[in-house]
């Protein structure tokens, strides 16, 4: 969840803040309906280790993504907040000019250029580490590795995932 987060910020077609915002109403707008369908069973909202929560989540959250690609922008106002490393500073905040990459440029293209993000910053994190936690994901292979090489390295991802 947090790799398509960060990858709709780096890919800049929508304002975080706009973002944000439409995340959250979609979720209030859809809750009812998605607790009536699993009556009698209960979602423990907030909980991503809740197989109902994070499927609910997952899909508010990709749901968003796909509207907001339908119509993106190239430029706009974004929030942003710089605070130093000492809490002794005052944190900087405003608005600021976000224009999109040229490289991301082509709106039909957008949606493989989310999904081509989202896996390199998901392989980045089990490579590098994610948020302090550290996988020893295996490095990149090099082109023409061989087959028993690549039939490795995804073993050792599938271990990192289900062990």
């Amino acid at each position: 969840m947090r790799s398509s987060y960060d990858a709709v910020d780096q890919l800049d077609f929508i304002p975080r803040q706009s973002f944000e915002a439409n995340f959250w109403k979609l979720r209030q707008s859809e809750l009812e309906g998605y607790n009536y369908l699993y009556d009698p069973l209960k979602m423990r909202q907030g909980d991503l280790t809740d197989p109902l929560y994070f499927d609910f989540i997952s899909f508010s959250q990709y749901a968003t993504i796909s509207r907001e690609m339908q119509h993106p922008a190239k430029v706009f106002e974004e929030y942003y907040e710089a605070c130093p490393a000492s809490d002794d500073d005052p944190c900087e905040s405003g608005m600021k000019v976000v224009r999109r990459q040229p490289q991301y440029d082509d709106d039909l293209q957008l949606p493989q250029y989310f999904f081509n993000t989202t896996g390199d910053l998901i392989y980045k994190g089990l490579r590098d580490g994610f948020r302090g936690e550290v996988f020893d994901g295996p490095p990149a292979a090099p082109a023409g590795a061989s087959l028993q090489q690549l039939a490795g390295d995804v073993q050792q991802l599938l271990s990192i995932m289900v062990d």
